[in-house]
């Protein structure tokens, strides 16, 4: 791993190993475990900054417009151990 990582930060371009090149390397093929199929990986939506941010303000809007939101009261939508929408 080591040296597949100095060869790629080789400071001489000419002496630099190219991404393919470094892609075909032994490291990527001959891992324990092996990778696992993309379509296998679990999927948690988006997480995009503004689509969090567009996700936050709908909250506090549909908080509002309940009779829960407004005067600052509590903490932020999101905020961390704030559960929304559980």
């Amino acid at each position: 791993c080591m040296q597949l990582l100095e060869k790629r930060l080789s400071l001489d371009p000419a002496k630099r190993l190219t991404a393919r090149d470094a892609f075909s390397d032994e490291w990527f093929w001959h891992c324990d475990p092996p990778p696992c199929d993309p379509k296998n990986l679990p999927c948690h939506g988006s997480s995009h900054e503004f689509t969090m941010k567009k996700r936050r303000n709908e909250e506090k809007e549909r908080a509002h417009h309940h009779g829960g939101g407004g005067g600052g009261a509590g903490p932020p939508v999101g905020a961390p151990g704030v559960i929304v929408g559980g």
